[in-house]
């Protein structure tokens, strides 16, 4: 495969971590984004801590890297439930910027870039919830609903392009999105991050061929 560089939201911790463990392994370039700092003991160059809802400086930084990058996967993401009447005004527009608007905003200014190189690819990390709405879940089912209405018409807008667009609908994974809410909760029957990363690495480095994967849906049975 020749693109080798990767832009990655959310890649401090959880899944965007794993993903971007795996394809440090296979030999490309991370260009990691999350407003957290990351680990003393990761040993990629490019990572920039940053707030993805800080729009201009994220256009700022585009226009430094988006020339280098080949392959953007938005990942990031947090966490809301409980009854919609409880849910405070301040929590819902923050998971709707985070989830949903600086996921659109991040592949608006590196579209540009994309196009000049051929064969790019967008995945767009979901969740189940984008798929299957359920109770105590509104704000968060409406963001990753959201997320898949943008991930399909963007598949169309670019198919001439040869640009190969994929979602991925996961069920829970095993990280500590849930922790600022509930402390407790039992993870065993959830994913792991690892397994997770292998499969969205094969299913976007195995595209490039007239046919591909556009939709990966992952539930417990």
């Amino acid at each position: 495969m020749n693109s080798k560089n990767l832009l990655i939201t959310g890649s401090a911790s959880g899944l965007g971590l794993a993903i971007s463990k795996k394809f440090f392994d296979q030999g490309y370039q991370i260009y990691g984004l999350d407003i957290k700092p990351i680990s003393d003991d990761i040993n990629w160059q490019n990572y920039f801590q940053i707030d993805l809802t800080d729009y201009q400086a994220v256009a700022d930084l585009i226009k430094k890297i988006g020339s280098k990058i080949d392959i953007l996967i938005n990942n990031a993401g947090i966490w809301l439930e409980g009854d919609l009447e409880t849910n405070k005004i301040s929590e819902i527009e923050k998971l709707i910027q985070v989830n949903l608007t600086s996921q659109i905003i991040l592949t608006n200014q590196l579209l540009p870039f994309l196009k000049q190189k051929k064969s790019s690819k967008i995945a767009n990390v979901s969740s189940i919830r984008g798929i299957k709405a359920s109770a105590q879940r509104t704000v968060y089912a409406s963001s990753k609903f959201g997320i898949r209405g943008f991930t399909q018409s963007l598949q169309m807008e670019l198919k001439p392009l040869d640009i190969k667009v994929f979602g991925f609908y996961p069920a829970g994974i095993k990280t500590n999105l849930f922790k600022k809410v509930e402390e407790n909760r039992n993870l065993s029957d959830h994913l792991e991050p690892d397994n997770l990363a292998n499969l969205i690495f094969d299913t976007i480095t195995n595209s490039d061929s007239k046919y591909y994967t556009p939709e990966v849906v992952i539930e417990k049975v």
